[in-house]
């Protein structure tokens, strides 16, 4: 199996891989149930990476509940790279469903698929019945269906009505728990460790935040009533906060609020800015974001990416509402490429990005070398919430690759960040001249966005106007 960080899983795992051991004879389908963040996205991600591995064809989508009133549009973004046309959809729910299961047999006859459907309990409705039907009907073809779904009433009434197999997802246990919160954070106290593992009470998400929190908070927290909950946890339990009283929610949406320099700048020109909120995940989930704000707009768009950003506009690109790129001190990849392998062997003397190893599937940046790799000239409070505002990356984010760079393609602009410690200049140099790139330099650290808002701008507004 492909190597993982996943602690306490190996009943689950054994399950999923079986599944697609079973792809030799025929298919069937599993549905992961349970609390949010326990760890059923992490879980498929390694099935997925296993599958890529075996050589199986692996589709994607996620529901999103912006769009769980679209008819069908689940399906739309999980099959529109394999032929499957809008018309396929049109009619009984019944045809709709026979046409899904007919394409998916199908595409099995020269290679085995795999269906991986993130939150399905937000998709919307005909896409969930019409897999549901494929799901109960995989028997000789050779496609596994998997798919994560909540444990809420609704969700499960869903589950109940599809008759497809569940595999309920638990906490981890009391073991599992130690093993990862000492993966996590190894100098955290004795008191300090008991009190995130109760709180956490085995949610894997839940308790990676509180440990982090633990470690740069320590005697306030002790202090606190209730541990605080970060922007991850917000987001992943946003309906049980609900209900919580209001002195335990802490709500820090920061994501892309450091854009807002370069979004006033742009918005003041009169145009139009979306900023897409990646789940980083995975490359294909972050594609599939990417794909549905640009759905929604009402004519072609510019591509900004920075960072890993870059290798999301390079997959993304290809879609046929974006006119340009522009890559802001950005990993720019070709064919095959992802970000594992951009910054695999760099030369002697070059910055290595100070990543972390992988924890439960999840990377982040050393805090004590955030600045000085990410943030070196920004105020070091600045840096210092930055460090401490990471949004956990996913090892298949990391390891995603691009299938066609849009750059070929497509025109594409690069900002060059001349003092960036985690992408070399001469790496960002390279990469901007093999996609054809139009180069401008600015004298800043990873964080351009931040100290150089009007030179991110000002490279936009020449993408747009070409």
């Amino acid at each position: 199996m492909t190597p993982h960080a996943l602690v306490g899983r190996d009943a689950e795992l054994r399950d999923l891989m079986a599944l697609l051991d079973g792809l030799k004879e025929g298919g069937g389908a599993l549905v992961l149930s349970g609390a949010a963040g326990v760890g059923k996205s992490a879980l498929l991600g390694v099935a997925a990476a296993e599958a890529a591995v075996r050589g199986v064809r692996v589709l994607t989508a996620t529901g999103v509940a912006a769009e769980a009133q679209v008819p069908y549009e689940g399906l739309r973004r999980l099959l529109a790279g394999v032929g499957f046309g809008p018309g396929d959809l049109e009619g009984e729910p019944f045809r709709a469903a026979m046409a899904v299961l007919h394409r998916l047999s199908a595409l099995a006859v020269d290679m085995p698929v795999v269906v991986v459907v993130e939150d399905a309990h937000w998709l919307d409705e005909p896409s969930w019945e019409a897999l549901a039907f494929v799901g109960r009907r995989l028997r000789s073809d050779a496609v596994v269906l998997l798919a994560t779904l909540r444990d809420d009433a609704d969700a499960q009434a869903r589950l109940a009505a599809s008759a497809l197999p569940t595999l309920t997802v638990p906490p981890l246990t009391d073991q599992a728990a130690a093993e990862l919160l000492a993966r996590v954070a190894p100098d955290l106290g004795i008191a300090l460790r008991a009190r995130v593992l109760a709180e956490a009470a085995g949610n894997p998400l839940a308790l990676m935040e509180f440990a982090a929190l633990a470690s740069r908070q320590d005697q306030e927290l002790l202090a606190s009533s209730r541990l605080p909950l970060t922007e991850r946890l917000e987001r992943a339990f946003a309906q049980a906060l609900a209900v919580l009283p209001e002195e335990t929610r802490i709500l820090a949406m920061v994501a892309a609020s450091g854009w807002q320099a370069v979004y006033d700048l742009l918005v003041a020109d009169g145009f139009r800015v979306s900023v897409v909120q990646n789940p980083t995940l995975s490359l294909a989930g972050d594609v599939a974001a990417t794909h549905q704000v640009i759905d929604g707009l009402d004519g072609p768009c510019v591509l900004v990416g920075h960072s890993y950003g870059g290798v999301v506009i390079s997959e993304a690109g290809t879609h046929p509402n974006v006119a340009a790129l522009a890559y802001i001190a950005a990993f720019a990849p070709g064919k095959g490429e992802s970000v594992i392998t951009l910054i695999a062997d760099p030369p002697p003397g070059a910055p290595v990005p100070p990543i972390l190893p992988p924890v439960n599937g999840f990377l982040f940046l050393d805090r004590d070398k955030f600045a000085a790799s990410f943030a070196g000239d920004l105020p070091a409070d600045q840096a210092a919430f930055m460090a401490d505002s990471q949004v956990p990356w996913g090892v298949d984010a990391l390891g995603g690759t691009v299938s066609e760079p849009a750059w070929r393609a497509k025109p594409s602009w690069y900002l060059v960040a001349t003092d960036d410690r985690m992408i070399p200049p001469p790496a960002q140099h390279v990469m901007a001249q093999r996609a054809g790139a139009t180069v401008a330099e600015t004298p800043a650290s990873h964080s351009v966005y931040l100290s150089q808002p009007a030179a991110v701008a000002d490279l936009i507004r020449q993408a747009a106007a070409a």
